[in-house]
């Protein structure tokens, strides 16, 4: 009499496991990069424009192994050089280090408080916007670390709220195998 409604391929392939986090991931990197071209310049205060790939790439960080956070890195690098018309290997090598390297502070810190995600944010941009700097360096010094410095303060106060969103897209549970053994492969 009742049937049971079967969802469709696609969606069992986005909810299998090792592709869910994937598409996940991809899904999160792609809104924080439509959201940085249509909401960032209109929340702007007082100069500071918020950053919402590297906010999304802290909270990947922190919740995935190191190789799904590289290639995180290095998907916000292609389409954020893309989209400002910048040196794409530049932000690309700057993006995958910085996220590589994060991702490692879960070994240490606990991945479930909100306060490693900001110290995760304040790593990652450190790393990113240093080596973009040193890679290709587009305005004076000065300038650039006051504009990365007001960016940086406005973007923690947004890691706390998107931490909450990656903890329930990317839970912890589907990853624990991954770091309780030492392995980093999906």
């Amino acid at each position: 009499m009742y049937d049971r409604i079967r969802p469709s391929w696609i969606v069992r392939l986005a909810l299998w496991q090792g592709w869910g986090i994937t598409l996940r991931v991809v899904l999160l990197i792609l809104l924080a990069e439509v959201l940085q071209g249509v909401l960032a310049p209109r929340i702007a205060i007082a100069g500071a424009v918020p950053n919402f790939p590297l906010v999304a790439l802290a909270c990947i960080a922190m919740r995935t192994n190191p190789t799904l956070a590289a290639w995180a890195g290095f998907l916000s690098g292609l389409i954020e050089a893309s989209l400002q018309n910048h040196l794409i290997g530049s932000f690309i090598v700057s993006r995958v280090l910085a996220c590589y390297a994060t991702a490692f502070l879960p070994m240490t810190l606990n991945p479930q408080r909100r306060l490693s995600a900001v110290l995760a944010l304040l790593i990652l941009t450190t790393l990113a916007q240093g080596l973009l700097y040193l890679f290709a360096p587009s305005v004076l010094g000065g300038e650039f670390v006051e504009t990365n410095l007001r960016a940086l303060v406005y973007n923690i106060g947004m890691v706390l709220l998107a931490f909450g969103i990656c903890r329930r897209w990317l839970p912890l549970s589907l990853l624990e195998d991954d770091r309780r053994y030492g392995t980093f492969n999906l």
